[in-house]
């Protein structure tokens, strides 16, 4: 089980996946969802973390349909918050503000992290 870390920008998508590592979670980063189709074909991430998407509704149809990820959890992070009715339609299970302080976003990221118990399998 792991988190699958979703950013265009690389700085950002290293910070997210090196500091769920330090915290004992198993990370992955991919630039885009077409980037990480092998490897969410390969391991079911047990969240998905998406950041700084637009509303971009291909990219999450595939995720939600094609790579049948429906009951996976799915947190966007971003400075502005997304449309709530697009959440809704796309199954968003939250909404995450970035902010300077990863500490407190990864608190704030907490009830959506698989258990560290599960973590390493």
């Amino acid at each position: 089980m792991y988190v699958l870390v979703i950013s265009r920008e690389r700085n950002r998508r290293r910070l997210y996946v090196d500091n769920l590592i330090a915290r004992g979670y198993l990370a992955a980063g991919v630039a885009s969802v077409d980037e990480g189709t092998k490897l969410l074909n390969k391991h079911i991430p047990s969240l998905v973390m998406i950041c700084q998407l637009a509303e971009e509704d291909t990219a999450i149809d595939h995720l939600r349909n094609k790579l049948k990820l429906a009951s996976t959890p799915v947190v966007i992070t971003s400075v502005e918050p997304p449309v709530p009715e697009w959440m809704t339609r796309w199954k968003i299970d939250a909404y995450i503000p970035f902010g300077d302080d990863i500490q407190h976003f990864i608190k704030k990221l907490k009830p959506w992290l698989p258990s560290l118990s599960t973590a390493s399998q």
